[in-house]
């Protein structure tokens, strides 16, 4: 007569590669999902810079639409709630003087100025930056 034993369950070995098999599986799950919440994150964070900054070059045009120097600007600030998280520079540099003369016989004096601006976080994140060129009038003199 033969014995059959039939074993209904499972071996220590198999459990422990079954472990092995979810605790791996849940490690790359979380993984993805941190990876997934810091993208997100970065994206939303660069979109909130770069209308901050659209907003700068607004506030630079309508100054200068204003007829008022760019040396009165403020150089550097933050921004109100809810984006006090976020600070801004402004950069002008002198590029070209150019000195035409006008129907009136007066020298005018045209000076091209490169201005930057860049938006960051305060603790120190990726900066946002743009640079245009602009054009003030700079003096009137009469020509004898």
């Amino acid at each position: 007569m033969q014995s059959h034993v039939h074993n209904k369950g499972l071996t220590l070995i198999e459990v422990l590669v079954a472990i092995v098999i979810l605790s791996t599986g849940i490690v790359l799950l979380l993984q993805v999902f941190n990876t997934t919440l810091f993208a997100a994150r970065e994206a939303t964070e660069s979109s909130i810079a770069q209308m901050l900054l659209r907003e700068k070059v607004s506030e630079v045009q309508l100054y200068m639409n204003e007829n008022r120097h760019l040396s009165e600007l403020p150089r550097s600030g933050s921004f109100p709630l809810p984006f006090d998280k976020f600070e801004w520079r402004l950069v002008i540099q002198p590029v070209q003087t150019i000195e035409t003369m006008n129907v009136e016989n007066s020298l005018e004096i045209w000076e091209w100025l490169k201005v930057i601006i860049t938006v960051e976080r305060i603790n120190g994140g990726r900066p946002y930056t743009t640079s245009f060129f602009v054009r003030e009038k700079r003096e009137n003199e009469k020509i004898q």
